[in-house]
């Protein structure tokens, strides 16, 4: 008789087991929490930004001791989960009009990918790049520096806003074209555009 399949467990969501969620815990912090207005008046207003004060202490205090660092509660900040913290960063340290690109560790979280998207940086246009880790973690200090600086390279080099900025700039050659022929109409004026490298392009004569 063939033995019963053994139960698979999903790896992909990343949830706990069942017998790891802390019910009868939250329970009775529920209990106390919302039987003392000392603490759910403060906890069920608006909260300071960084969340709320005793629990950023108590992680900061319980982290310290699982990485063997020194407490530093500035450090913590409390928010509704991995996703929305990371939307939060991109929303308050990056601009999609100023911001050239953002590198990411690769392979990343997979919800990861489409909030840079939300936030305007698209993997597509080259404004999205990634480099890898070891078994340390990211590898900051080789590959992240070579694959940085050949990034930047590219983007000083125009590479990355050529290809994503064409339209614009075949808009704006043809506008010279129509002022040159407007200011000077006894003048011969070239009706080539010429999609040459940035900082060459334009109308010519």
């Amino acid at each position: 008789m063939p033995s019963p399949p053994k139960k698979q467990i999903n790896l992909l969501r990343g949830w706990p087991s069942p017998s790891l969620l802390p019910a009868p815990s939250l329970l009775s912090s529920a209990q106390t929490a919302l039987t003392d207005p000392a603490t759910f008046i403060p906890g069920l207003q608006y909260g300071p930004d960084p969340g709320y004060l005793p629990l950023r202490e108590e992680l900061s205090r319980w982290l310290s001791l699982y990485y063997r660092v020194s407490p530093d509660v500035d450090r913590i900040c409390v928010t509704g989960g991995a996703s929305q913290n990371l939307a939060c960063l991109l929303q308050g340290f990056t601009d999609p009009g100023y911001t050239r690109a953002v590198w990411m560790v690769a392979p990343c979280y997979f919800l990861a990918g489409p909030i840079f998207e939300d936030a305007g940086f698209y993997g597509g246009l080259g404004r999205l790049r990634g480099f890898g880790e070891d078994g340390e973690g990211p590898d900051v200090e080789g590959e992240f520096w070579s694959v940085l600086e050949k990034g930047l390279w590219e983007m000083e080099m125009g590479e990355l806003d050529w290809g994503a900025n064409l339209f614009v700039r075949v808009e704006l050659e043809r506008e010279i074209f129509k002022f040159e022929k407007q200011e000077w109409p006894d003048k011969p004026v070239s009706s080539t555009i010429h999609l040459l490298a940035p900082g060459q392009w334009g109308c010519h004569s």
